[in-house]
């Protein structure tokens, strides 16, 4: 069967490529194993308004079996759009990814498709494609609501079985256009860098995260990983790896597996996570840094323990101290990323996390990410709690900020107009901080817009 996978265009990145853009990695693996199974697959990524002001004709004129739409909460409404062109052309269209797992019964409601993957789609979409190919009319499918004729058709057992990651083949990049560039900031400046992952999953319960899909926390095969690390370096000539995981040390022991390993085959490369703080000890960091580790992205959120523990971190201020540390000392970037705004937030605790980012600039070295408000993603703790459990995703709700179309927290203390600003002015000063410390331009750090 003719597939086409599409992305939809990213408005809080304005539309333009970006040098942090990543490539679909997800549906370039939902694409190899499509083709593992004789499929053929196209995949349009509409990273610029270039781009998408092409979609209809590029639907159109591919004419596919099936159109596959991945859908963030923060693109919800291009997804839709893009659903709606298929079905101008009277394509049999399905929507997956973050959004339509964490609230499927919202996406029934408002996107015309006539199927809905929860959950990691690789083995059900390639089955899905299987069965109509074969003209098989199976709603058994876990993780796969059918909606034929207006009604919906649930599986028996709404979430699938988590895909087991050495056996689904490497992602179709050749399918993915050549635009993307994310880098490793580092001392030495900015390395271009090739996107992958080596594990799927996250061991936090964090509250306001949105990630659903997996239960818990799982590495893949440490010789496949390095294997992808070799191949991707070779091939695309550039020194960098992004690992794109949520929680990269999700295993401390495997994650010094992989280190040896990358030391043992010699690797010449610089590459750059996001993980957690409450097990990047000495050793560890000691380990990653040797293997070429330049940069570890933590999302620290706030420093004031009460706020922390208010939205599930499970990490407190002396472990976020002690990681950013250990990072410092092995020659590894600690790179934060803060929120303001959590539940119980006042000026007085703002003050205190940017009292202690300020020492720890001259006493760590860390790069200020940037400072966003609490968003309300579907499918969250908090969204149960402070939500509109009845928004239909399909009208803005917090706009002037870069997710237009996601409920935008604000707590009893402090209003909304009061967050917005001072993420942006936080986000402004430490930036500054930053381009005087390393040799990267204050405009490089600030090219595109925030709120």
């Amino acid at each position: 069967m003719k597939i086409l996978l599409l992305s939809p265009i990213l408005r809080h990145s304005g539309g333009k490529p970006k040098n942090t853009h990543q490539p679909p990695l997800a549906l370039a693996y939902l694409a190899a194993n499509l083709l593992k199974h004789g499929h053929e697959v196209k995949i349009v990524d509409f990273y610029s308004e270039e781009l998408w002001k092409k979609r209809k004709k590029l639907i159109g004129g591919y004419r596919p079996d099936i159109v596959g739409v991945s859908a963030k909460t923060t693109a919800y409404l291009e997804a839709v759009d893009l659903v709606k062109k298929a079905k101008e052309f009277g394509l049999l269209t399905v929507i997956g990814g973050p959004h339509p797992t964490a609230t499927p019964e919202t996406v029934l409601k408002t996107a015309p498709v006539d199927a809905l993957f929860i959950g990691e789609a690789e083995e059900t979409f390639a089955e899905f494609a299987d069965n109509l190919a074969q003209k098989k009319k199976d709603f058994s499918i876990n993780g796969v609501v059918r909606i034929i004729r207006g009604k919906a058709f649930w599986p028996t057992q709404t979430w699938p079985k988590p895909v087991d990651l050495d056996k689904i083949p490497f992602p179709a990049r050749h399918l993915l256009d050549n635009v993307y560039t994310p880098y490793i900031d580092s001392k030495d400046g900015r390395i271009d860098a090739e996107a992958m992952i080596a594990s799927r999953g996250c061991l936090g319960i964090c509250s306001f995260c949105h990630v659903k899909g997996r239960s818990g926390w799982t590495g893949r095969s440490i010789k496949l990983v390095v294997e992808e690390m070799s191949l991707l370096l070779e091939q695309s000539r550039k020194q960098g790896i992004y690992f794109n995981d949520l929680f990269l040390a999700g295993s401390k022991e495997w994650t010094v597996r992989l280190c040896k390993e990358i030391l043992k085959r010699r690797l010449k490369v610089f590459w750059t996570c996001e993980t957690r703080v409450d097990n990047f000890d000495k050793e560890l960091a000691s380990y990653m840094a040797k293997a070429g580790c330049v940069r570890a992205s933590f999302g620290v959120e706030t420093l004031n323990d009460n706020l922390l523990k208010g939205v599930n971190k499970q990490t407190s201020v002396e472990q976020i101290e002690k990681a950013v540390k250990n990072a410092s000392r092995s020659g590894i970037l600690p790179y934060l990323q803060m929120i303001i705004g959590l539940p119980g937030e006042t000026k007085t605790t703002i003050n205190q996390t940017t009292g202690l980012l300020d020492k720890w600039i001259e006493k760590y070295g860390i790069y200020v990410a940037g400072f966003g408000p609490l968003w309300l993603y579907p499918g969250t703790a908090l969204f149960q709690k402070f939500g509109d459990q009845q928004h239909d995703w399909l009208r803005t709700v917090s706009s002037g900020t870069i997710f237009p179309n996601v409920p935008l927290y604000s707590p009893p203390t402090l209003s909304q107009g009061f967050v917005v600003k001072t993420c942006r002015d936080l986000t402004e000063k430490y930036r500054k901080l930053i381009a005087q410390k390393y040799p990267i331009s204050y405009k490089d750090i600030t090219d595109y817009e925030i709120y």
